[in-house]
């Protein structure tokens, strides 16, 4: 992973976080980024890290719907409309 990918990764991760103080957001970031290292580890969160995490706190609910909200998002297409045909049906 490039230095521009993880830079991203923990500047995103870090202003996800909606902790009502700054050692609270600094608390769950590092842990977060401790048990998710990288993009990829978040990817591949299994359903009982999910819930791990969110027994956190309440701060990890906005955390965690994001992440799914971009799970969603990368899994939507834009719809197709007309018929696809193969060169067989064309001749």
């Amino acid at each position: 992973m490039t230095n521009s990918v993880e830079d991203q990764y923990v500047n995103l991760l870090a202003r996800s976080i909606p902790a009502a103080t700054i050692k609270r957001n600094e608390e769950l970031f590092l842990k977060f980024l401790d048990w998710f290292p990288n993009p990829l580890a978040v990817k591949q969160m299994s359903r009982a890290q999910r819930s791990q995490v969110l027994e956190w706190g309440p701060e990890m609910r906005a955390l965690i719907a994001g992440i799914e909200l971009g799970k969603l998002v990368g899994k939507s297409h834009p719809e197709i409309c007309g018929h696809a045909y193969s060169s067989v049906t064309l001749g």
